[in-house]
Formats: C-alpha cells, structure tokens, sequence
C-alpha cells in the first residue's frame, strides 16, 4: 500500500525540519515516497519537530546535478531520465547523503576524460545531431536534353547564328590555349572590347523594348544578322545570352556550347 501524504510530510519533517517545504519540495516528497515504498519496517512515529527549523544535511546539499546523473546511469544505465527520473534524482541524493561516493568518483573520471575532447556531449534526453549528408550532385545537362523540349529547336538554331557572329567580335586572328570546361582548349584572342560593347547595348536594347534601333543605311550586314538571331528567343533567353555574353568579355572568353544549353533552359 503506498504511503499516505501524512506519512511523507511526516518523513520529510523528521529529515530536513519543520520547514522541509522551502525547498525543493517536489524532490523531497519524491524521496520521501521512494524511501518509505521500499522500507519493509513499519514507519516510525513522527518525531517532535525542532525548536528551530534544521537545515539539510551537508553531504546531500553538496551533492551536484553531475553527480546525481552519475549515480543514476551506474544504477539504471544511460537511459536512466525515460522513467521516473524525479524520483529516482530524489534516490541518488539520498544515497549520496548516506555516504556512497563511489557515484562523485565517477563522475569525477567522466570529466577528466572529456576534457579534451573535440566536441562536448549532447544534453541528456536529446539526440545527437547527425551531420547532413551532401546533396547528390546533379547530372550535368547535355545539348541532346535541351532539345527534348518543345520550340527548342528554332531558338537552337537563331544560338547558334549568335554564337558564330558574337565569338568573331574584336577577334584578332590569334588564338590562346586556356581552360574551357575543365580541359585546354584553344580559344580567339582579344586585344580590343569596342564591337562586343556596341553589341552588348544592341542587346539590352532589344531586351528592354523588344525592338533595336541599328540600321546599316548600306544594307544588311552582320550586325543585324546577329540581331535578328537575337531577337529569335524567348525573353528569359535573351537575358540570359545578355548576362553570359557581359561575362565573356570580363573574363575575355567566348560564348561556349554549355552556355548555349544553358541558355536554352532559360524558359
């Protein structure tokens, strides 16, 4: 039968005083309900209270939360906090009270061997964080990919009369071997930006109002050529060919095959 709620304000008066209640009263009534349910003797007659309010014994008080989790894990292992952890934290003081160090001992080791450790172990009732796994890589988009999709055949072609006509621009009939695409190529050779600057205006031009203002009072030339290409895609292509080919002369590159399929996909 368990203990009644007089018996455990009884037991708790007996042992930390009339004012037994101040402090930590949840963990006390758990000890005294632990202390009482596995007593096989009958409960003593509550003694008279003190004259003066009795403060709790030194060993218990000086007893630490690390200290108290020690105890706990070498008696109910290191899962001991899923079931009634109160009481059995109400438990550990006890014992620690009544002179059972071997638990202090053993938490002592814990931190010394912990101490330099890279990382510090993870709060109690919570799960290690596992580090994220890398995102798989996407497969790189091929030409033949592009052109599954629809309408993607007219604006390959116009790619292709711009790519022609801008990778000419300023070209000064040398070459260069540099990186493209992870392996050397040989690439046009630029001293001068002026065509590809005029044509970058053209361009945002045609970008912004749908239309350009060139006009060769001689005829056609390759200027227009290359615009009306342009003017082939779509809107979000052409702002994408605008921005790779601003890039290109930054970096003093051409416009490549990848950035033509890259182009395609902006859609």
């Amino acid at each position: 039968m368990p203990p009644s709620k007089a018996d455990l304000r009884s037991w708790c008066r007996e042992r930390y005083g009339a004012d037994w209640h101040a402090t930590d009263k949840s963990n006390r009534l758990a000890e005294a309900n632990a202390a009482l349910s596995t007593s096989t003797a009958a409960t003593p007659a509550p003694a008279a209270p003190p004259a003066a309010s009795q403060p709790a014994p030194a060993s218990a008080a000086s007893a630490s939360a690390p200290d108290l989790r020690a105890w706990c894990r070498q008696r109910y292992g290191n899962d001991w906090h899923s079931t009634d952890k109160t009481a059995r934290l109400a438990e550990a003081r006890a014992a620690l009270a009544s002179g059972d160090d071997g638990a202090k001992q053993a938490s002592k080791e814990l931190k010394q061997a912990s101490s330099g450790a890279a990382k510090r172990p993870a709060p109690e009732g919570s799960e290690a964080k596992q580090p994220a796994e890398p995102k798989a890589k996407e497969p790189k988009r091929t030409l033949e990919d592009a052109l599954k999709a629809p309408g993607s055949g007219k604006a390959y072609v116009a790619l292709m009369q711009v790519q022609r006509a801008w990778n000419v621009l300023d070209y000064s009939d040398e070459m260069q071997v540099t990186m493209v695409g992870g392996s050397m190529a040989m690439v046009p050779l630029y001293y001068d930006t002026h065509e590809r600057d005029e044509m970058l205006q053209l361009m945002k031009e045609q970008v912004q109002t749908g239309g350009s203002s060139y006009e060769n009072p001689f005829g056609a030339d390759d200027t227009e050529a290359l615009l009306e290409a342009f003017a082939e895609l779509s809107v979000d292509q052409q702002r994408r060919l605008h921005a790779i080919a601003k890039q290109c002369v930054k970096a003093g590159t051409t416009i490549t095959d990848d950035d033509v399929v890259e182009v395609l996909d902006a859609k």
